[in-house]
């Protein structure tokens, strides 16, 4: 049951920073995708059945707050989840730049399908745009600094059984 409100109070937490992450960029709309990376580190952390059902809901839940197609969000953060949990084991998880490329690649190829989805199925009139690439590399160079933080609200959870040292 812990780990259920785990999932849930990282969902509703990575929401309120991508809500307050983007309430501060403005109208700019430049700025890295907290969610996104959320999504990734599940999958890259622990694995591709975590990353896929978090994308999944997070996606899910971002879909209903925009006003977008629907289920674009949810389907594409479950693919880049599944995708992080399946190419952790050739890639070494702990090294830094490994984690930012990452982050930067999953990033760009989730937002070319986003470019192309959007454009073709809910006819906005630019496929692509400027913003996509700052978003990209904004993502690979703040993932390090993100997954440790995401790591250390893990370690916050104590999910280990600990014997207690009472005689």
């Amino acid at each position: 049951m812990k780990r259920f409100f785990f999932y849930l109070a990282s969902i509703w937490l990575f929401l309120w920073l991508q809500t307050l992450n983007s309430r501060w960029t403005g109208p700019s709309g430049i700025s890295p995708d907290l969610a996104f990376l959320g999504v990734l580190y599940f999958g890259f952390f622990r694995g591709p059945l975590a990353g896929e059902w978090m994308g999944f809901a997070m996606g899910l839940f971002l879909d209903a707050a925009a006003m977008g197609l629907l289920g674009l969000h949810a389907a594409l953060y479950a693919v880049a989840g599944y995708a992080a949990g399946v190419l952790r084991r050739p890639l070494d998880e702990e090294q830094v730049w490994t984690q930012g490329l990452f982050a930067f690649l999953v990033s760009a190829v989730y937002l070319f399908f986003y470019g192309i989805f959007d454009h073709y199925f809910s006819g906005s009139e630019h496929m692509f745009s400027a913003r996509f690439a700052f978003q990209a590399l904004m993502n690979g160079f703040l993932a390090p600094f993100y997954f440790w933080l995401i790591d250390q609200w893990f370690r916050l959870w104590d999910f280990e059984q600990r014997r207690s040292n009472v005689i």
